[in-house]
């Protein structure tokens, strides 16, 4: 593949961009924060996967109409899944109160990734796999608002983050597969950037034996 023989090389620009520096923000909160981070790392990696496997599949294709775009075409939602549950398995220690808590919402997790792979094999559709990031960020959006009301550092950043991610999603819905409408999945990405760039920040400085202290005491 020739970036200088795509057809849309704008789109696959900014997934590439932002692919790239998801990858570098990963590596960034594992290197500076260690495993107690782990889950939020890994989610900012699989996104990267994610959007750099879509920047090539939309550079060069608008259907899967070849192998090499059915194959690019289910990875780019394959670790879509995987980025959805380690955010939600990164962000058990901003709100879970307990152990017991945090076993009962895995299984619940790992419940959900199991649906999701399952029917992404079965099924070439992505509308489950938006639904379930969409149902994950609204809950994020929630546990964060409290963490932000309780002053934790780090937590209205974060905040602030899901709530871009969020619009993003919500620009993706109104685009198809057609040339004069990709523009917006062009826009949905460059949210998502600004959105992820401030989980960053957030995720950064947030102290999560400081949170889960808050919300024991709460």
């Amino acid at each position: 593949m020739n970036f200088f023989e795509a057809l849309y090389p704008q789109t696959m620009l900014v997934n590439l961009l932002l692919g790239l520096t998801c990858l570098f923000w990963s590596y960034r909160i594992i290197h500076l924060q260690g495993k107690q981070k782990l889950g939020i790392s890994l989610f900012f990696m699989f996104s990267g996967l994610s959007l750099i496997a879509g920047g090539f599949y939309h550079g060069y294709y608008l259907v899967p109409t070849n192998e090499t775009a059915s194959s690019l075409w289910f990875f780019s939602h394959v670790f879509s899944i995987f980025s959805v549950s380690f955010l939600q398995w990164g962000s058990l220690d901003i709100w879970c109160k307990n152990e017991q808590q945090k076993k009962n919402f895995m299984i619940l997790v790992m419940g959900q990734f199991i649906i999701m792979l399952t029917y992404r094999i079965l099924v070439p559709n992505f509308l489950l796999v938006a639904i379930s990031f969409g149902l994950a960020t609204s809950h994020l959006i929630l546990v964060t608002y409290k963490a932000s009301q309780e002053a934790i550092k780090g937590s209205k950043w974060l905040l602030t983050g899901l709530s871009f991610v969020m619009l993003s999603g919500v620009v993706f819905l109104f685009k198809d597969k057609t040339e004069e409408t990709l523009y917006l999945l062009n826009v949905s990405h460059a949210i998502l950037g600004i959105g992820f760039y401030q989980m960053f920040l957030g995720v950064k400085i947030l102290d999560f034996e400081v949170s889960e202290e808050i919300l024991q005491v709460k």
